[in-house]
């Protein structure tokens, strides 16, 4: 079965996109310190946008279910950044509490957004 989206492109494509980001948004979180410090955003801003991004292009269609799924990825992902920042404490890297609540905020909103999304265009 050759299952393709709306553009065109096969869902693989996609996918493999969005792995892409998942380790452009790691190597950004556990990189030197001095990679985000050029970027003059607030971080809490950056965490939230980032996984806003990350569960609203998960290239999965997401059930009520299933919804555990990024849900899990959400939480697990920013909880794990920050105890990979904790121990890389000579890229100048420290963990945050409201770095973790960033991002899972920004997942949830990503969920919400997506959902809506979702139940909108199969509605029409």
């Amino acid at each position: 079965m050759n299952r393709r989206c709306i553009t065109g492109l096969p869902l693989l494509f996609w996918r493999a996109v969005w792995v892409g980001y998942v380790l452009w948004v790691l190597c950004m979180a556990l990189g030197p310190a001095s990679v985000q410090a050029s970027l003059e955003l607030n971080d809490k801003l950056l965490h939230f946008g980032a996984f806003l991004v990350m569960v609203l292009s998960f290239p999965f269609r997401i059930t009520w279910p299933g919804l555990w799924i990024p849900t899990a990825l959400t939480v697990v992902l920013a909880g794990f950044i920050e105890l990979a920042q904790d121990l890389s404490p000579t890229w100048g890297r420290h963990p945050e509490f409201l770095d973790f609540f960033a991002g899972v905020a920004g997942g949830l909103a990503g969920l919400g957004l997506r959902l809506f999304l979702q139940h909108r265009n199969t509605r029409q």
